[in-house]
């Protein structure tokens, strides 16, 4: 296997590249803009595996005309609190930041609104468009149904999806409260990372193809992820899959990975719901409620030994002010691809400049998807 190794490079030189990269292949420049922010937001959070190395795969399929460049995204099911939404096959941004744009506009009417998402990619970052919906003032739940990953307990066999949920909460800051997490013990693109970075996996969160519990990522992958929490996780688990998957007329377990419905891209499904805190209430009361339990959590006692109580979502946006200064590392063969593409495409803006990193890896947190 070859070494990984990663460079840091500047995050709007990286932007640019990305969003003439997507101009390039036909996208126009709104949804370049929306699908480049998009990615590189899990990269300057710490989450390389949503993040821009997803792009040259994307590039290649909308060059071949498997991903539609100039998709429209539009509802194809509508009642006052609801929506079906086809993506239409285009890149997964374009389609989750209309569903939630829809989500916004009828909940702000209804009270609350629950979006169906089907014919898209995998939307990688959830709280990506939970944050979306935050900032519009309304608390977003999203869950996505997965390719079959997981074993159920007591099975072997790779069954349900990592299955993400994502809960989003507005607050009086400009950062909502946002929890994002797969419903396996570490997110699959966790596990491929680990693998190339020649590392081991936690205990507990993976078995090999015999069933056997391993720590080995090549193993992990050819055998099943572990759902968190035992029964509880597998649970969430379970129901995530049936309500972002045959609720909203996606797919489910192993027809995730099967062919798609005629007039679709893929089987994969979403849900996103929105709630307007002012169908309860005072919405400033409700933020001012919720800033005010989250500082009583964090300045409560702590154990000895811990420096500080880590609300979700304070480490990655530390990190995200870090990397906008000082740089966003990426690894060299993700950046050698997408500039390889560039040249094959005829760019010749200015590249990011690189500079080495050693091989680190950010901690873990409760704020981390999965």
């Amino acid at each position: 296997m070859e070494a990984y190794r990663e460079c840091v490079v500047d995050a709007a030189a990286l932007r640019g590249l990305m969003r003439e990269l997507l101009v390039a292949v036909g996208c126009s420049a709104a949804d370049a803009a929306q699908t480049t922010d998009a990615l590189l937001e899990a990269d300057l959070r710490g989450y390389a595996f949503e993040g821009c190395r997803h792009l040259p795969a994307l590039l290649r399929d909308l060059r071949a005309g498997r991903v539609t460049a100039k998709a429209r995204p539009r509802i194809v099911e509508e009642r006052s609190a609801s929506a079906l939404v086809d993506g239409d096959g285009g890149p997964a941004p374009i389609g989750g930041s209309f569903a939630a744009r829809v989500a916004v506009e009828k909940a702000s009417q209804a009270g609350c609104c629950a979006v169906g998402l089907v014919n898209t990619d995998p939307l990688y970052m959830l709280g990506y468009f939970g944050e979306e919906i935050a900032r519009a003032g309304l608390v977003a739940i999203i869950g996505s149904a997965g390719r079959p990953r997981v074993h159920p307990p007591g099975g072997v066999d790779p069954i349900l999806g990592t299955n993400p949920l994502t809960i989003a909460v507005p607050t009086h800051g400009d950062a909502p409260l946002v929890v994002d997490f797969a419903t396996s013990g570490v997110a699959f693109g966790a596990v491929q990372e680990a693998q190339r970075r020649g590392r081991r996996l936690p205990d507990g969160v993976a078995v090999g193809p015999e069933g056997r519990p391993t720590r080995d990522p090549a193993e992990a992958v050819a055998g099943a992820l572990t759902a968190f929490g035992g029964y509880k996780g597998f649970g969430l688990a379970l129901c995530v899959g049936l309500l972002a998957g045959p609720l909203v007329g996606g797919a489910v377990g192993r027809a995730v990975a099967g062919p798609p419905r005629p007039g679709r891209r893929t089987n994969r499904g979403t849900l996103l719901v929105a709630v307007d805190p002012a169908a309860f209430g005072d919405p400033g009361a409700f933020r001012t409620a919720v800033t005010a339990h989250l500082r009583e959590v964090g300045q409560s006692a702590r154990a000895s030994g811990v420096e500080a109580i880590r609300l979700p979502g304070g480490r990655s946006r530390a990190e995200r002010t870090r990397r906008l200064r000082e740089g966003v590392p990426i690894e060299e063969s993700v950046l050698d691809e997408l500039e390889a593409l560039a040249r094959d495409l005829g760019i010749g803006a200015p590249r990011p400049s690189r500079r080495a990193r050693p091989d680190t890896v950010a901690p873990r947190d409760a704020d981390s998807p999965g």
